[in-house]
């Protein structure tokens, strides 16, 4: 019976040095992973280019171009010591009789600048795809006219809100701008 609860609290001090079971950080699961490894895929998931649709153009924007940061440190941190906040006997108590922890969820905690992406979508998004109208124009030879074509211009008010929301969500990164 000793030699079972040596092995078993070596066997849990290894599983209490990674993240529990149902262990989110700004909804990416990291679950079973160290710290290290739980920094790797939040930087993973939140570095992926957010892909938008512009009428019908599709166009991959860094997040880096709007100067959006996670704060990984403070997260990771936050995760740590909810992790470690219950007292080590009772929960490995819990641990042999197979209960799990609650699931832990840390909300995201990032930054970014609105100003830049503004600057961005005016100056390489709008001014490169948005189109003038075309006026009906008459048809030689007869007394009817080709119908013109209506221009396109970028909503950039709404299309900042929607590329900042997918910045922030790890797995729906497709933005389809309005215009």
């Amino acid at each position: 019976a000793v030699l079972m609860t040596v092995f078993q609290l070596i066997r849990y001090s290894r599983i209490r040095s990674t993240f529990s079971a149902g262990t989110t950080i700004a909804r990416v699961p990291v679950a079973g992973l160290t710290r290290q490894q739980a920094a790797d895929r939040l930087i993973q998931a939140y570095s992926l280019p957010v892909e938008i649709r512009y009428a019908d153009e599709v166009i991959q924007i860094k997040p880096s171009i709007a100067g959006f940061k996670i704060n990984l440190e403070s997260m990771l941190a936050a995760a740590d010591q909810m992790r470690i906040s219950r007292p080590f006997w009772n929960a490995f108590w819990d641990y042999l009789w197979n209960r799990l922890p609650e699931p832990i969820e840390i909300p995201l905690s990032a930054t970014s600048s609105e100003e830049r992406l503004r600057t961005y979508l005016r100056e390489e998004i709008s001014s490169r795809y948005d189109k003038a109208p075309a006026p009906a124009a008459p048809i030689p030879g007869n007394v009817s006219f080709s119908p013109g074509q209506p221009g396109i211009t970028l909503d950039i008010d709404r299309a900042v809100i929607l590329i900042l929301d997918a910045m922030r969500n790890p797995t729906n990164r497709v933005v389809n701008l309005s215009y």
